[in-house]
C-alpha cells in the first residue's frame, strides 16, 4: 500500500536567545487513494463559506486578529461567528479523515544543555525523528511512503539552503540510517517534494496541527518531562484531535504520535481528554 505524509513546521529552525523554545514538524499520514477525497472535503468548506475554493487556510491567519480581519473577515465579508464555525468544520474534517498524525519536537534549550556545541540542528534532527516514526508506521502496515513538505526558503547561519539540506539528509538516512538509532528509512525511498501550501489542502490541515503541538509544548512542556505528571494537560485545540495521533500500547502518545528530543526515560503519564 502506498502512503504519503504531508509535513509542516511550527517554531523557528535555529537556536538563539530570541528564537522559539521549541521546533516542531507535524505530519499527516494518509493512503494515497484517500487524498483526493480529503482535498475535496476541504474545498467544500471553502466553497460553502467563501465561494472560493482557492482561499488558503492558515492557522496564524485564523488566530491573529490583524491577519484574520485582513485575510478573511474584510476580504470575504465574514463575521467572527462564521469564522468560528469554519474552524469547527476544519477540525471536523481532521477528525473524520482516514489519517494518522505524527509529530517531532525539538526542545532547543535542553538540546543545548545536553549536547552544547555538538547540538543537532533543530530542523534537520526533527526531520530525522519524524522519518523514524513514519518508517515504523509504514512497517506496521507493510506500506511504502513519499514525503510532501510545505515549501521552505532561506538559509542556515552557515549559508546552506534548508531545502537542499533536507534533500541531502533524506538520502543519507535512506542509505545509511539515522544519527542515533541508525535506522534506515528504506520505506521512504525518495527525498521530499516541496509544494506551496496554496496548492494542497492537506498541507493546510497539517499547518493547524503543527501549531497545536507547538502550543502544547509552549504551555505544558515542563509537564511532559516531569516524572510527577500523572495526567498530561492538553492545549485545547490539540485535545480536539489527539486521538488522531498515532498511539502505542495503552493509548501511549509519548514516543509514538509525538516524540520529543531530548527525552527523559521512565515517564508514563496519561492523556487528559
Amino acid at each position: 500500500m502506498e502512503y504519503s505524509i504531508f509535513i509542516d513546521e511550527s517554531g523557528e529552525r535555529e537556536y538563539g536567545d530570541k528564537t522559539s523554545a521549541y521546533f516542531v514538524y507535524n505530519g499527516i499520514v494518509i493512503k494515497n487513494k484517500d487524498i483526493a477525497a480529503i482535498e475535496e472535503d476541504v474545498r467544500k468548506i471553502k466553497r460553502a463559506f467563501f465561494d472560493d475554493e482557492n482561499v488558503e487556510f492558515k492557522s496564524n491567519w485564523f488566530r491573529i486578529p490583524k491577519e484574520r480581519r485582513k485575510r478573511y473577515l474584510e476580504h470575504y465579508g465574514l463575521t467572527e461567528t462564521e469564522l468560528r464555525i469554519i474552524t469547527k468544520e476544519i477540525y471536523r474534517v481532521i477528525l473524520e479523515a482516514p489519517i494518522t498524525i505524527i509529530a517531532s519536537v525539538i526542545d532547543k534549550k535542553l538540546m543545548i544543555a545536553k549536547y552544547k556545541e555538538r547540538a543537532f540542528n533543530p530542523s534537520s534532527f526533527a526531520y530525522e525523528l519524524l522519518m523514524e516514526r513514519f518508517q515504523f508506521y509504514l512497517k506496521s502496515v507493510d506500506g511504502y511512503g513519499k514525503v510532501v513538505m510545505d515549501d521552505i526558503s532561506g538559509k542556515t547561519p552557515k549559508g546552506h539552503h534548508y531545502k537542499q539540506l533536507i534533500n541531502k539528509l533524506h538520502s543519507q538516512i535512506y542509505s545509511f540510517g539515522t544519527t542515533i538509532q541508525k535506522l534506515k528509512i528504506d520505506r521512504v525511498p525518495k527525498p521530499p517534494s516541496f509544494w506551496p501550501s496554496t496548492k494542497s489542502n492537506l498541507l493546510q490541515l497539517t499547518d493547524f496541527c503543527a501549531y497545536n503541538v507547538f502550543r502544547q509544548f509552549r504551555n505544558y512542556g515542563k509537564e511532559w518531562n516531569d516524572p510527577r505528571t500523572k495526567v498530561l494537560p492538553l492545549y485545547a485545540h490539540l485535545k480536539l484531535i489527539v486521538d488522531k495521533y498515532h498511539q502505542g500500547p495503552g493509548s501511549q502518545l509519548r514516543g509514538y504520535g509525538i516524540v520529543r528530543f531530548p527525552e527523559e526515560k521512565g515517564i508514563n503519564w496519561q492523556i487528559k481528554k
